[in-house]
């Protein structure tokens, strides 16, 4: 087989499609695009439940989720609250209970929930993973296939 009929054959490739999950007017939207052709050949909007992936504007806001059928087409976030205080690494010490619930779309919290009284805060010591050099495995070399 020569190399033009190798190349001719690629041609006869299907088309180069993309699945795409997008949010747009308080819709959710499912979207067929054709790459080859820079075209969208599907657009059907969701009616169900569900939401698209969250954007880095929604991961600044918070945590998404769907909590029920009173927030039926809204897109409610929970957000689980950390302490930073004498540590960078916050996730180190959740603050256990404290949930806060917040409209993404509003940026609004509709609720804080504190089930966690009692349950006291992580302590801050050893919290800190900052990165150190460690030379302790110096006298190991890499080993080599004896081969």
């Amino acid at each position: 087989m020569n190399r033009f009929h190798r190349l001719s054959h690629l041609s006869t490739l299907s088309p180069r499609k993309a699945s795409v999950v997008a949010f747009l007017n308080g819709q959710t939207h499912l979207m067929t695009v054709d790459l080859g052709q820079g075209l969208v050949t599907s657009d059907v909007v969701n009616t169900g439940s569900g939401y698209p992936m969250l954007t880095i504007d929604d991961l600044e806001t918070a945590f998404t989720g769907w909590f029920g059928p009173d927030e039926e087409g809204k897109r409610i976030i929970k957000v689980q609250c950390y302490s930073n205080q004498d540590t960078p690494n916050f996730y180190m010490r959740p603050i256990e209970g404290l949930t806060v619930v917040v409209d993404i779309d509003k940026k609004e919290v509709i609720k804080i929930i504190d089930t966690g009284c009692g349950i006291p805060i992580p302590k801050a010591t050893n919290t800190d993973y900052t990165y150190t050099i460690n030379n302790s495995f110096s006298h190991m070399a890499p080993q080599t296939n004896p081969m």
